[in-house]
């Protein structure tokens, strides 16, 4: 008897288990796979890479059985086949030796073929020139090119000038579209005197290079140069309470994009290699 109603709990737990997972987002799913092309190229020369690893992966923590990621490595013509699950979400990546990984914007299906043009390392390094004496946003509008090469192959670390109200259109290649906009950007003065970045050891009157919030594609990136209160002087424009409750705040886009479509800056900067004249 004893044994009988605990079988019958364990098969009460199961079917309550059950109904739970049917009623959530998905808790279980079904897909099949299928082979998908893959190629590796230099980004600015072409070349073909070999030896470079490509692996889907299926990121989705409301799913009990989930794809495991799949991997390939292409072979001497820079090519491999991955048999990919038709499974949603799912992240294309690509790294090799020597090279920067890459991966793939989000698709809602699967690619007839995943193409990944990764470049050589060094990452890319961008140095901001701002007028000596600058205090105010930096507004930095990477804006998508479709060649290549950012300015000359194998050029990795160049500045561009900000104009007057701290705005920069910077035409761009996926080099710098992937940027490390936290640790791969720096700002000078036109006098060359660097400004500091923001760290726990400054006090609230330092003038710092400080962070402030990106748009949602990650092209429009927004900084500010200047003290604590310089910094929440902007706060106001960009954030708003959700239903006037202060621990609930959210981006307000079109404020933030506002800032970038400033008339007196329509002429996109260029970012030009350190060791070439500037503009």
């Amino acid at each position: 008897m004893w044994h009988t109603a605990r079988t019958y709990g364990r098969w009460t737990q199961l079917l309550l288990l059950a109904i739970v997972c049917f009623n959530t987002i998905g808790c279980i799913k079904f897909y099949s796979r299928r082979p998908v092309p893959a190629v590796v190229r230099d980004a600015e020369t072409g070349v073909m890479i070999p030896n470079a690893e490509v692996r889907v992966a299926y990121p989705n923590i409301l799913i009990l059985n989930g794809p495991k990621p799949d991997v390939g490595v292409t072979d001497e013509s820079g090519r491999v086949l991955i048999r990919a699950a038709t499974f949603k979400p799912q992240r294309w990546l690509a790294s090799a030796e020597g090279y920067l990984p890459l991966e793939l914007p989000s698709a809602s299906d699967l690619p007839k073929t995943a193409e990944f043009d990764l470049y050589r390392a060094p990452a890319p390094t961008l140095t901001i020139v701002v007028p000596n004496g600058y205090r105010g946003p930096l507004k930095v509008d990477l804006q998508p090119i479709p060649q290549p090469l950012q300015e000359k192959a194998g050029a990795r670390h160049f500045t561009v000038r900000a104009s007057s109200n701290g705005y920069m259109g910077v035409p761009s290649t996926p080099l710098l579209l992937n940027i490390d906009v936290h640790n791969s950007i720096k700002v000078l003065y036109e006098n060359g005197e660097a400004i500091p970045v923001e760290s726990f050891r400054m006090g609230p009157s330092d003038v710092a290079f400080r962070w402030q919030a990106r748009s949602i594609d990650g092209r429009r990136l927004l900084y500010v140069v200047g003290t604590t209160r310089d910094f929440e002087a902007i706060r106001p424009i960009i954030y708003e309470y959700v239903g006037g409750d202060p621990l609930h705040v959210r981006m307000n886009y079109a404020a933030f994009d506002k800032l970038f479509t400033d008339s007196s800056s329509a002429s996109p900067a260029q970012a030009v290699p350190d060791h070439a004249p500037g503009p």
